[in-house]
């Protein structure tokens, strides 16, 4: 949930607007915070998902999470999270009952490339027994 924002629309109300159905929409408001941030998270989580994945029993949670928002987001936009090799390394390195924590960075870009957010996600991991 989002607290507070800077640059950023905190809830866009879509009132009155149609649907993909066409069908008018009545009570229908987005934070667009979050929206953002869930984004964000996704981009990094699935990247750890796949890192622990066939890799015996893990713990991961969220332990931090801060943004930066550049630009407004009007746009349709994409996040990546380019922290693969330093993930994977980290999960590697881990034997049974120790525990790591990344911090990952979740860049969101607009279609014409420009940054709109930034996230930094970390990321706490422990290697189950």
């Amino acid at each position: 949930m989002a607290i507070g924002t800077a640059g950023v629309a905190g809830v866009v109300d879509l009132r009155g607007q149609s649907d993909a159905f066409g069908r008018p929409l009545a009570v229908t408001e987005v934070c667009a915070a979050d929206e953002l941030a869930g984004a964000a998270e996704l981009s990094t989580g699935a990247l750890c998902q796949l890192a622990i994945a066939g890799k015996g029993q893990f713990s991961m949670l969220v332990v931090d999470f801060r943004a930066e928002y550049h630009k407004k987001a009007n746009q349709k936009i994409t996040f990546t999270c380019d922290q693969g090799a330093e993930l994977f390394e980290l999960i590697d390195a881990m034997k049974s009952g120790e525990t790591g924590q990344l911090m990952m960075i979740s860049t969101g870009k607009n279609p014409s490339g420009e940054i709109v957010a930034k996230f930094y996600v970390t990321w706490s991991f422990k290697r189950k027994a």
